[in-house]
């Protein structure tokens, strides 16, 4: 399958800009900032290992949040109830149009009119929105290690996770990674996000979207840099493009 490859990292950073710092003054915003609920940990250093790896030279098939999922949720379509968090949600009116204007809509514009350009050119195009997700949720452990969300009604999606989700699994077999895999968990790859969004305008032969998640259990922390700064190893990285080149071989 001859592809072109499209990467999105909605939730990369839990950047606040000094405009609407008020809203995360409190320790309750500080700890949710730097939890699972600010950012998916791990998910910019992998995307940008992507990119170079698979020589995404194209300034538009690239495309990473600058502001937390917090102050706004660019995984969410403008009407849904989760777009703003607790901590934007009773914000006036004017300023979470501001937040959509500047920070919602030039993000899914740009990944659109890229989509359209590729397209165009006759490309079929992957869709790669990288996430990772915490552990245990509300008290439930989660399975999967590398999970991907995709729409199974669409064949063409269907049939490359197959060929994905099993090459995964021969890689880690053969270099004796206890990586477990995972199909719409923890969540339903036709949930509310950008891939469903951009499936309602791009037909299943040029355009396949996934998320991939991956589980912060698998997080190592870098030497010397302290507390806080978290990737996800080479070995982790390396295991999930040998998959992704694969599947689009075949």
């Amino acid at each position: 399958m001859k592809c072109e490859i499209l990467i999105s990292c909605e939730h990369a950073v839990a950047d606040i800009p000094p405009d609407f710092l008020d809203c995360f003054r409190s320790s309750q915003a500080e700890r949710a900032l730097n939890s699972h609920r600010g950012f998916d940990e791990g998910v910019l250093d992998l995307a940008l290992f992507l990119r170079e790896r698979l020589s995404i030279k194209r300034r538009d098939c690239f495309h990473a949040g600058t502001a937390s999922r917090l102050l706004i949720d660019l995984n969410r379509s403008e009407t849904h109830r989760a777009l703003f968090s607790d901590f934007t949600r009773n914000l006036p009116s004017d300023k979470k149009s501001r937040l959509i204007a500047e920070y919602h809509r030039p993000y899914r514009t740009g990944i659109i009119e890229a989509l359209k350009s590729r397209i165009a050119a006759g490309k079929t195009v992957v869709h790669l929105s990288v996430h990772s997700f915490t552990p245990v949720l509300n008290g439930k452990v989660r399975r999967p290690d590398i999970a991907l969300l995709y729409d199974p009604r669409r064949k063409t999606e269907r049939t490359f996770a197959d060929l994905w989700i099993d090459t995964l699994k021969q890689e880690s077999t053969e270099r004796a990674l206890p990586i477990q895999t995972g199909r719409n968990d923890p969540y339903r790859g036709t949930a509310d996000g950008c891939t469903t969004a951009m499936r309602r305008l791009f037909s299943a032969d040029r355009y396949i979207g996934f998320e991939i998640e991956i589980n912060q259990r698998l997080l190592t922390q870098i030497q010397g840099t302290g507390e806080g700064f978290r990737v996800f190893p080479d070995e982790i990285k390396n295991l999930v493009e040998r998959s992704l080149l694969f599947a689009m071989r075949r």
